[in-house]
């Protein structure tokens, strides 16, 4: 499984591709709160899978965090290699 931190000024997403479960998945926590509760989780379940890095890029705009370009290559590189 790949994670990919994404700071804002109020917020921490986490991005990646969970292999075993072949979905990319968002992860919204608050800054600086370290109890690891995410505030949500999508691609964790079968209603939220994305198995495509634009549906992820989707998501991410409607939470409210930009994937960028940079990114996008990682997160395909990601689910190529199987991580």
């Amino acid at each position: 499984m790949s994670r990919h931190k994404i700071e804002t000024e109020d917020f921490t997403y986490v991005v990646g591709w969970d292999q075993p479960l072949q979905t990319f998945f968002i992860q919204k926590f608050k800054k600086g709160d370290d109890n690891g509760i995410a505030l949500f989780w999508l691609g964790g379940d079968p209603t939220t899978r994305m198995y495509e890095v634009e549906d992820l890029v989707r998501a991410g705009n409607r939470c409210g965090v930009v994937i960028d370009s940079r990114m996008r290559i990682t997160l395909y590189g990601d689910k190529d290699d199987g991580r």
